[in-house]
């Protein structure tokens, strides 16, 4: 089954959108001010890879774009609704001093890897629409 091939004009809407929903997502989700620099620069940094990617490689943005869109929609859903677990980890660091790594629970690992590898095959479903052009 030949996947859509959707304009390059609706793939910019959809990575905007994705990125606006990351931001909303994970920016206030941070407890620290440090970290919220760090998440709201987490796009900027994957579109600069995208663009040398495009740049060096040669590789068509009808391809990076859907990949793009799709990592970055994979770590906002794998993220949502675990506010709470960042803040309290944010609350212990405070109180006992940096803990020798903290790792995220079952439940949050779960969720990150489902929405990571679901989002990134329906990337790759559209990337690969652009091959067969």
């Amino acid at each position: 089954m030949q996947p859509p091939l959707l304009p390059l004009s609706l793939w910019w809407t959809v990575c905007a959108i994705v990125t606006v929903a990351f931001l909303a997502v994970m920016v206030p989700m941070m407890p620290e001010r440090q970290e919220k620099l760090r998440m709201g620069l987490c796009p900027l940094a994957m579109g600069a890879m995208a663009g040398l990617s495009v740049l060096h490689k040669g590789m068509p943005l009808a391809q990076i774009l859907p990949m793009y869109a799709s990592l970055i929609a994979g770590a906002a859903l794998g993220c949502v609704g675990r506010g709470r677990e960042y803040r309290e980890r944010a609350h212990r660091r405070v109180l006992y001093g940096d803990p020798p790594e903290e790792r995220w629970s079952q439940g949050h690992q779960t969720q990150f890897t489902v929405s990571m590898t679901a989002t990134l095959c329906v990337g790759l479903y559209f990337a690969g629409a652009s091959f067969g052009s």
